[in-house]
């Protein structure tokens, strides 16, 4: 949730910082604020979802070992699907 919080957040930040103008950015102060408020917001969300990727940033993938040709039978087709798929 909070990633997705966060997402967003400075998506909004993003579309208001849009409009703000490049040759007198100081007349814009108030979406300036804005901007800041969200993106200081954005990260804050996202502290516990960059926590997690970067405490797993080392560890391996696991991946099923896949059938080196497929089933001509339905069920055993489906059984293989679930047993790559982890169900």
């Amino acid at each position: 949730m909070g990633a997705a919080n966060a997402h967003r957040l400075h998506g909004i930040a993003n579309g208001i910082v849009q409009r703000v103008d490049d040759s007198d950015p100081l007349a814009s102060m108030e979406s300036m604020k804005a901007v800041a408020l969200l993106t200081k917001m954005g990260n804050d969300a996202a502290h516990i979802a960059l926590n997690l990727l970067a405490a797993n940033k080392g560890a391996p993938l696991e991946s099923p070992e896949l059938p080196s040709s497929l089933p001509e039978n339905v069920l055993d087709a489906a059984a293989v699907y679930a047993r790559v798929m982890g169900a």
